[in-house]
């Protein structure tokens, strides 16, 4: 029985060099200096700033293959079939309703996708099979596209809007690969226009989208995504705005205007003061940690001593980010970084933290 390939990349983001605060709770009026395009950016409430040190040199989700593009942008952005999980699993993403069959007919087999009846494009429409062929077609019609896997196919089957039919020429072992997976995304058909061949089009914006984000801006410097309004499955913007900003981490005069950095691949730049260097598998709002920005929190042994002082998940509710918090955290550097579901908040003891605050002066 032949082995199916490890993917070569998750969904996921990969090291985030990031400040002990919760993003999500940050808010700004002011008004942002990349390069605009057509799309118009709401005024956000909340507002997330990341230095960004390995930049995409280019946004067309066919012809550029930049490892960047799909870090920074195209995850965040593009409905896919299939999601790869932390174990390198294939798994349905929340597009489709069900896990699709696989039949054999003849020599080759019919793969059958079945929407999500609440799958919805950022402009309310709904993903149908028409964007999964007119995907196809766009592979296969723009030059310099990458049409492995996507060859094998020979027709697509849209006469049901909430059905794709699939059909290849022969097997194929890995063809959750397909639509997804961990190099393909699902195009919204009618965004190209008369013709199939993108090679001229999303050269500075990405008008469509299927949540959690939208490209509203790009430039050679910097980009914007706006969050979208979620549907039932899809997964929920945690904050209403995310700046990305083209840096080098090691030259930068005052990091502390930022939220997070990503550092380069490989790179071997020093976090700044403040910033702590962790891995995560979520883009969502994933704790409460404490800033060390502030004076008073960075000695360790005070954050110690605040670990028990507040109840972090009241914190959250009051704060109205309770939804959106999948754990209240560990203090960075104490104990164990919140990155899984059995991890829970130490308990909240006032006293005993006032006890050691006081014992540390």
């Amino acid at each position: 029985m032949p082995v199916r390939p490890r993917a070569r990349r998750r969904r996921i983001p990969a090291l985030l060099v990031v400040v002990a605060l919760v993003a999500a709770g940050c808010s700004d009026d002011g008004t942002d200096a990349t390069s605009s395009t057509s799309t118009t950016i709401p005024r956000p409430n909340t507002v997330m700033r990341v230095g960004v040190e390995d930049w995409p040199s280019c946004v067309n989700p066919l012809t550029c293959d930049d490892q960047a593009l799909h870090d920074q942008v195209l995850q965040h952005v593009l409905p896919v079939a299939f999601d790869v999980d932390a174990d390198d699993d294939y798994v349905p993403s929340a597009a489709l309703a069900s896990t699709p069959t696989v039949e054999e007919v003849g020599d080759g087999v019919e793969i059958r996708y079945e929407i999500a009846p609440a799958a919805r494009w950022a402009d309310g429409r709904p993903i149908t099979s028409s964007d999964f062929l007119g995907t196809w077609q766009a592979i296969m019609t723009t030059p310099d596209s990458d049409r492995v896997r996507y060859d094998r196919i020979v027709s697509i089957d849209d006469s049901d809007p909430s059905v794709a039919i699939v059909a290849l020429d022969t097997p194929l072992v890995d063809w959750e690969e397909l639509f997804g997976g961990s190099s393909g995304y699902i195009l919204q058909a009618d965004a190209f226009g008369s013709s199939t061949d993108l090679t001229d089009q999303f050269v500075d914006e990405l008008p469509f989208a299927a949540g959690p984000y939208l490209l509203s801006r790009w430039s050679d410097n910097g980009a914007v995504l706006s969050a979208t309004e979620p549907w039932e499955g899809a997964d929920p913007p945690g904050i209403d705005q995310v700046r990305l900003d083209r840096v080098e981490i090691d030259g930068l005069d005052d990091a502390m205007t930022f939220d997070m950095l990503i550092p380069g691949v490989g790179t071997s730049v020093r976090a700044p003061e403040g910033f702590d260097v962790r891995s995560t598998t979520t883009t969502r709002v994933m704790g409460l940690w404490f800033d060390q920005r502030e004076s008073g929190l960075r000695p360790v042994e005070h954050r110690r001593a605040f670990e028990s002082l507040f109840d972090r998940v009241q914190l959250a509710e009051e704060a109205g980010l309770g939804p959106r918090v999948t754990c209240a955290g560990w203090v960075p550097d104490v104990g164990p970084w919140c990155d899984a579901a059995s991890i829970e908040p130490a308990d909240a003891d006032p006293a005993a933290a006032s006890t050691q605050l006081a014992a540390l002066g």
